[in-house]
């Protein structure tokens, strides 16, 4: 998280694909800290990930049309919305991703 997220937006990613305690960068190397980690190389992968994410959610929305002209069921309403707003918040630098290479101190 590069801000805190709405209520709304935190409920939406709860309900839809169970996103919770969203940390910064710096909070999760607090949290590896804490659990006795020195992390070694934290990378900020959000620009990457905006655009792995629209493409998926592309490709999301291409099978749920698929489905539906074939009259079955095109996937739970909560995940589509939640995953689409999880794209424009990562999008817009709100949420992000990152890696962390840690040794156990």
């Amino acid at each position: 998280a590069g801000k805190p997220l709405a209520p709304i937006d935190v409920e939406m990613l709860w309900d839809g694909i169970a996103a919770q305690d969203l940390q910064s960068i710096p909070g999760y190397v607090a949290r590896l800290a804490a659990a006795r980690f020195k992390v070694d190389a934290p990378e900020d992968l959000t620009a990457s990930w905006a655009v792995i994410l629209a493409e998926r959610f592309e490709m999301y929305q291409k099978l749920r049309e698929e489905t539906a002209r074939a009259g079955a069921p095109s996937g739970d309403e909560a995940f589509y919305e939640a995953y689409a707003r999880l794209v424009e918040l990562v999008q817009a630098g709100d949420l992000g991703g990152g890696r962390f290479t840690a040794t156990k101190a």
